[in-house]
């Protein structure tokens, strides 16, 4: 028998062999080269993309290996199709079909090196796999919490991922408008029924603008060396080649490097500094672009170019943005030439046309773009975050260093017992806010930051919100929903009269601070059984700056209204709302409420409250 590695098994867990759990389903008969891609039915394949099919083989749970190539492992719970070349196994009673591919994932590696052989494409030994040994926990209960939690953040990756797309569409929207038609002094995008446009070599474009050669703004167009140094892994100096330039970064992931001598011929051509953007120029990746991050001396091969734009007439990081575009990429690519190696000359990139804006405009598209990139980066840190949290969990769990509760002999206990635990509901929604409002400045207010009326108002409407309470009393004010009742004669006032909370009013406002008998509307909170609200709350927004939270309550509000009108959320939707609005029309102007935040707004308000 083959076993990966000696484990001491948990208790309540034992070793099984692969083929002593798993149902080997009927080989198909369908060659990929004979998916149509097009049906109801997923067709699994031994590639990374799933195609569809117009006929099912099989349903229910089953797990689809690769058998050629290399170790690929994929999981689907209904009616499916494979393809010819695709191992398909259900589970019997001893293992959860979830479980075990969450198990087989962690091992793609393992099995990939030691059960796939072959001298030209490798194919998966069938013989060997089935007797591969893995521990699994006894109670099939417990092996389906653990997939169930796997599984949940498998959910969080997929939304994040998509989030992440749907965020880079839209900023994709905002670049073309930003770099075709600009932004003006008012902060409003462009239109030629609202401002003068001329005719250019590049299209119509604002009459402030100019087109001209690249080199026309620039400092500096040059490539890194035209030889191949002696690359040395413990020279002093990074070597960046085109695998390095990445579309918008710089990739530091598989360096080279270069000794002292090595790098002051290759230095003294082609002094990259701080800032400077970085093309590539040669090879496949031709057109990818970035700007250096890095704050000291490395070499540059040919196949990378310099530009440097003269910061008095152009800016490095419009640059970056203007030749991401579409139409930016476009004026690079088709100036490609070459049979074997495609590429770009030096001379034709500096005789690119460029569309630029006059300097401050220039400011203000990338201040703009840099919000939107702001956005996409945190949900990178969040996917990258989650990919590491799946990864740790997946070892600790599937091997039983941390083990999941066993609820059953617990539910055996309860079982003739059928009491369902209701909220105290002696109190009415005014004395509720009054003792909400107390947790509220509890949690959110520090000596450092303020916490004012307007925040303390959206705080309040989105911890109704996640309990499913009315929000009736919040109307459309200029600040957001905003509750008149709630201020004059309702939570606050009792809250001040009963000492949770004091106030101050200066000619800044209202701010709140806590009062002498907090803890009265604490043990209020917790007999009332609201802890749960209060910790989501501070959870999701203890950090929120307080235009964020006036954009995140208004779309929501929106949201709720379009809704509760039998009009689909949208977009284009939310903003002829809040534009028909009197109280919120002006909203529009302010930085956050752009469309890239609007949407962005939508998002959250359906990950927040569900659809």
């Amino acid at each position: 028998m083959t076993t990966e590695n000696q484990i001491e098994i948990p208790e309540g867990w034992k070793e099984s062999e692969l083929g002593a759990v798993i149902v080997e389903n009927v080989k198909s008969t369908i060659k990929v080269s004979e998916a149509a891609n097009f049906g109801e039915f997923p067709f699994f394949t031994s590639g990374d993309n799933i195609l569809l099919h117009d006929k099912k083989i099989i349903e229910g749970e089953n797990l689809f290996l690769a058998t050629g190539g290399v170790a690929n492992i994929k999981y689907f719970n209904g009616e499916a199709a494979y393809s010819t070349d695709t191992f398909a196994v259900s589970t019997n009673e001893e293992a959860k079909a979830q479980y075990l591919y969450y198990y087989l994932l962690s091992k793609v590696g393992y099995i990939n090196k030691n059960y796939f052989e072959g001298s030209g494409l490798k194919h998966l030994q069938k013989k060997d796999f089935r007797k591969h040994i893995f521990a699994l926990p006894t109670s099939p209960t417990e092996q389906q919490k653990i997939a169930s939690i796997l599984s949940k953040l498998d959910e969080a990756i997929t939304q994040t991922e998509q989030l992440i797309q749907k965020y880079k569409k839209i900023k994709e929207g905002l670049m073309h408008d930003l770099l075709t038609r600009g932004i003006d002094e008012n902060g409003n995008i462009r239109s030629e029924e609202t401002h003068k446009f001329k005719d250019s070599q590049l299209g119509r474009i604002p009459m402030e603008w100019e087109v001209d050669r690249l080199i026309s703004y620039c400092d500096k167009i040059q490539d890194g060396t035209h030889f191949s140094p002696i690359t040395d892994s413990n020279g002093s100096y990074k070597y960046i080649t085109s695998k390095n330039v990445r579309m918008g970064y710089l990739d530091l992931y598989n360096l080279e490097y270069v000794n002292e001598n090595e790098h002051r011929k290759i230095y003294n051509r082609c002094p990259v500094k701080f800032n400077d953007i970085l093309l590539t120029k040669d090879g496949a990746s031709t057109g990818n672009i970035c700007i250096n991050t890095l704050g000291e001396e490395f070499s540059l091969l040919s196949s990378v170019a310099l530009i440097r734009g003269n910061g008095d007439k152009l800016l490095n990081e419009y640059i970056l943005q203007y030749f991401m575009l579409e139409k930016g990429q476009k004026s690079l690519t088709e100036q490609m030439s070459g049979n074997a190696i495609t590429r770009i000359t030096l001379i034709k990139i500096k005789n690119t046309l460029i569309i630029v804006p006059p300097i401050r405009e220039q400011k203000r598209i990338i201040l703009k773009l840099k919000e939107s990139d702001k956005l996409i980066f945190a949900e990178k840190e969040k996917l990258s975050k989650l990919d590491l949290q799946k990864s740790g969990l997946m070892h600790d769990l599937l091997t039983g260093k941390v083990r999941i509760s066993n609820c059953e002999g617990q539910k055996e206990q309860n079982s003739n017992e059928n009491i369902i635990q209701l909220k105290t509901q002696a109190h009415n929604q005014h004395i509720e806010d009054a003792v909400l409002i107390g947790a509220i400045v509890n949690a959110f207010y520090s000596d450092k930051y303020t916490l004012g009326r307007k925040k303390l108002q959206k705080l309040l409407y989105l911890v109704r919100r996640h309990q499913e309470a009315s929000v009736a009393c919040f109307k459309k004010k200029a600040a957001g929903p905003y509750a008149d009742e709630v201020r004059y004669k309702g939570g606050e006032p009792i809250a001040k009269a009963n000492k949770y909370i004091t106030t101050k009013t200066n000619t800044l406002g209202t701010t709140f601070s806590k009062g002498e008998n907090i803890e009265k509307a604490l043990a209020y909170i917790e007999k009332w059984e609201m802890l749960s609200d209060i910790d989501w709350l501070i959870n999701q927004f203890k950090f929120t700056k307080v235009d964020q939270l006036e954009l995140i309550a208004t779309i929501d509000m929106a949201r709720c209204d379009l809704e509760k009108n039998g009009i689909p959320v949208s977009l284009s939707t939310i903003k002829h709302l809040i534009a028909t609005n009197e109280e919120w029309k002006a909203k529009l102007k302010k930085d956050y409420f752009d469309d890239f935040s609007i949407q962005r707004g939508i998002d959250e308000s359906y990950k927040l409250f569900g659809e």
